[in-house]
C-alpha cells in the first residue's frame, strides 16, 4: 500500500467514524440525505442568520467534523424541528445539529455566552432571564408580570439545578469559566 493509499484510507475511516458517532449521538439516516433542501428552504431561523442546515448535513456526510464543531452556525438553530417534519427523506436535522452542539459541549467549543447563559438558568431558570422592560409591557398587555415559569415559581429552581449537576453541565460551566 502506498503512503498516498493509506492516507486515503484513514480519511475514509475518519470520516465513517464521525458520521457514525453523529447518527449514534440521535442524527439518524444522515446516509440518506439526498441534498435537496428543504431543509434550508424551510428553516425560519436561516433567514435571520447564517444557518444553513442543509451545508451542515453535508459537512456530516463529509466528516468535517473540526469544522463544524467550532462553527456557530450549529448554535443558530431554534430546534424547531420544521426541517425534520418536511424532509422527504426522513432525516431529522434537528436531531443532528442537537448532536452536533452535545460533542462541541463535550470538547468546550461553545459560543462565548453560553456561560452567561448557564449562569442565568441557574440563577432564574431562563437563558434570557425576565427584565423590567419586559414586566411592564406584560402588565401593559393585561397579563401578570411574571410570566408563568420558574420567574413566578421560584421554587422548581432547586430542580434545575439538580438536573444541570445530573447533566454535567455544572462541570462544563466550572471548565469553561476556568479556560478563561
Amino acid at each position: 500500500m502506498t503512503a498516498l493509499e493509506s492516507q486515503v484510507m484513514n480519511l475514509n475511516k475518519g470520516l465513517v467514524n464521525f458520521t457514525h458517532d453523529v447518527e449514534k449521538a440521535g442524527g439518524e439516516n444522515i446516509s440518506v440525505c439526498y441534498q435537496c433542501g428543504t431543509c434550508t428552504g424551510s428553516c425560519p431561523q436561516g433567514r435571520r442568520n447564517a444557518l444553513r442546515t442543509r451545508k451542515i448535513m453535508r459537512m456530516v456526510a463529509l466528516g468535517m467534523k473540526e469544522q463544524l464543531l467550532r462553527d456557530d452556525s450549529i448554535w443558530y438553530c431554534s430546534t424547531c424541528y420544521t426541517c425534520t417534519d418536511r424532509c422527504p427523506r426522513h432525516v431529522k436535522p434537528t436531531d443532528v445539529i442537537i448532536a452536533l452542539r452535545n460533542m462541541a459541549t463535550r470538547e468546550l467549543l461553545v459560543p462565548k455566552n453560553f456561560v452567561q447563559n448557564m449562569t442565568f438558568i441557574s440563577q432564574t431558570g431562563h437563558a434570557v432571564p425576565n427584565n423590567d422592560a419586559n414586566r411592564a409591557l406584560r402588565v401593559k398587555l393585561g397579563l401578570k408580570a411574571e410570566p408563568p415559569t420558574t420567574a413566578s415559581n421560584p421554587e422548581y429552581i432547586p430542580g434545575i439545578m439538580k438536573i444541570m449537576e445530573a447533566t454535567g453541565l455544572m462541570a462544563i460551566k466550572a471548565q469553561l469559566e476556568a479556560k478563561k
